[in-house]
Formats: structure tokens, C-alpha cells, sequence
């Protein structure tokens, strides 16, 4: 059995911060963009933006009604996972789909580094700890859910109104993580709202790395300004 112990996987709905942390654990200067969208792509990793979207890829093979709303869309992204999925698409499609993922990263095997992918609503139809075994699987999470309207904003925010794309919105929108999918949680609004850095140290020894503190600071500062300006404030829990 091939060691997949150098790879992390991040697995999120949109808007967790998902390419900021992935950043922060392979040293990767974020470049933010407006509406604080960093981006993060596996190194050399083909058909990226199909890959990243496994919801969409699996989603079509489980569900009539997912396959109508991309095969019925005539939009960029919409047509890549549409291609990414029919190349896919067979009798033993989950087969297909493991080879194809351990395909796409066997130049990165025994490197570390990050695979970062929505993959939270069928992630127990294809588990990422199966595709790479002894790989390190996380997903993104709230400690409190009563932050969840925050990230609901921030969801929309980066894909409706920096991206335009009504199709991803229309397909991700009632997307969340679902803790029984995947190892180990980050609780993103502790991360991002914490005084100080204890548990962004606890986060880093998780993945071995030394962050950024001073990117992760000014990120951390410029969500806080974009939160208040839209009338949105993280509410903690007691030990924070």
C-alpha cells in the first residue's frame, strides 16, 4: 500500500478560508484579491478546477437533480466539471475517480504538500483517506454555529458577488462540512477571531509549519473590516 503521509488534504464548503490556510501550512505568500480571495492550486495538479470541485464531480454521479443544474448550465464552470465528470463516467465510476485523484498527484508522492477541495457534502461516497492512505484529511468547521450566518455571508459574498457565478452558488449554497467525513476538524471562526495566536499555533503544530503570523494577522483584520461593514460580528465561546 502506496504512503500518502506527506499529503494534506483540506476539505470545505466555500468561503472557510480554505486556500488562505493552505497558504499558510505549504509558506505560500497569499495573494488576496477582492473580497479576501486567496488562491491556493496543488502544484501542477491538471484539470485543477475539476479536481477542487470533487462535491460537483460526485454530486452528479449520486443525484439526478445535481447533474440537471451543471449539465443544464452553459457556463465555464458548469462545462469543466461537466468534462472533468464525463471522463469519469462509467461502470465503476468511484474506481475511476480514486485512480484518477492518485493519477493527478503521483508526481507530489513523498513531497509535502496540500490538496485543497470542496468535498464536503458526499465525501463519505469516496473517503480521501482511502484515495491516499495514511494522508492527513481535515476539513473546515465552526466552533460556535451560531457563526454560521458569517460564513452563509461570506459564501455569497465571494461567490456572487467577486466570482458572478450563479452556478456554483446555485449548487454549493446549502453545502456544509460534515465532521462523521472527515479526521480532524479547524474551527475556522476561532481561528480567524482568537486575540493572539493560540490556537493558530495549535493549528500549525497540527500540520508541522511555521505560519505567517503577520499575513495570517492582516487577514485576520481585514475579515474583521469586511464583517463589521456588512453588520456582522463573530460571537465567541467562553474559553476564546
Amino acid at each position: 500500500m502506496e504512503d500518502w503521509s506527506k499529503l494534506i488534504t483540506i476539505n470545505y464548503p466555500h468561503g472557510y478560508h480554505g486556500d488562505f490556510i493552505a497558504c499558510l501550512i505549504t509558506n505560500t505568500k497569499p495573494i488576496l484579491s477582492e473580497g479576501l480571495t486567496a488562491t491556493y492550486t496543488t502544484p501542477e495538479v491538471t484539470s485543477s478546477f475539476g479536481v477542487k470541485n470533487l462535491d460537483a464531480i460526485v454530486g452528479m454521479h449520486l443525484s439526478m437533480d445535481c447533474r440537471h443544474v451543471l449539465f443544464d448550465d452553459e457556463s465555464e464552470f458548469a462545462r469543466r466539471q461537466v468534462n472533468y465528470y464525463s471522463q469519469l463516467h462509467g461502470e465503476d465510476f468511484r474506481q475511476n475517480l480514486k485512480e484518477d485523484l492518485r493519477w493527478k498527484l503521483d508526481h507530489l508522492h513523498g513531497v509535502k504538500t496540500v490538496f485543497n477541495t470542496h468535498y464536503c457534502k458526499h465525501q463519505s461516497f469516496l473517503p480521501l483517506q482511502e484515495v491516499f492512505p495514511g494522508s492527513l484529511n481535515v476539513y473546515l468547521t465552526l466552533e460556535n454555529p451560531n457563526n454560521k450566518r458569517i460564513y452563509d455571508f461570506l459564501f455569497e459574498h465571494k461567490i456572487l458577488h467577486h466570482y458572478r457565478n450563479m452556478t456554483a452558488y446555485r449548487f454549493y449554497r446549502n453545502h456544509h462540512s460534515d465532521p462523521r467525513d472527515a479526521e480532524k476538524p479547524i474551527y475556522v471562526d476561532r481561528l480567524m477571531a482568537e486575540d493572539g495566536y493560540v490556537y493558530a499555533k495549535i493549528v500549525e503544530h497540527m500540520f508541522d509549519s511555521w505560519f505567517d503570523l503577520e499575513a495570517l494577522s492582516e487577514y485576520k483584520r481585514l475579515n474583521k473590516e469586511l464583517l463589521l461593514q456588512n453588520g456582522y460580528e463573530y460571537e465567541a465561546l467562553d474559553h476564546w
